[in-house]
């Protein structure tokens, strides 16, 4: 069976009235999303932004407090 989609009418091994012209395509619609899911979507980046500001600081903080203690074993070993 041949492709009829991809082959010019002349080129088409099927009878000319079975081989169809592709129709056009029609555009996606057009989606306007409201003041409320801006307002969430802003609302959950900034939930996200304090979830990982919160766990780097912990994370800074216990680095640091391992940095004193191989610090003070350094200088007493």
């Amino acid at each position: 069976m041949s492709f009829c989609q991809i082959r010019t009418e002349r080129e088409c091994g099927c009878p000319a009235e079975a081989c169809a012209v592709q129709k056009p395509v029609t555009a996606a619609p057009v989606v306007i999303p409201s003041w409320r899911t801006h307002l969430a979507a802003v609302a959950f980046g900034f939930a996200v932004f304090a979830f990982v500001f919160v766990a780097m600081s912990a994370w800074n903080n216990q680095l640091r407090d391992e940095a004193k203690i191989n610090q003070e074993n350094f200088r007493h070993g």
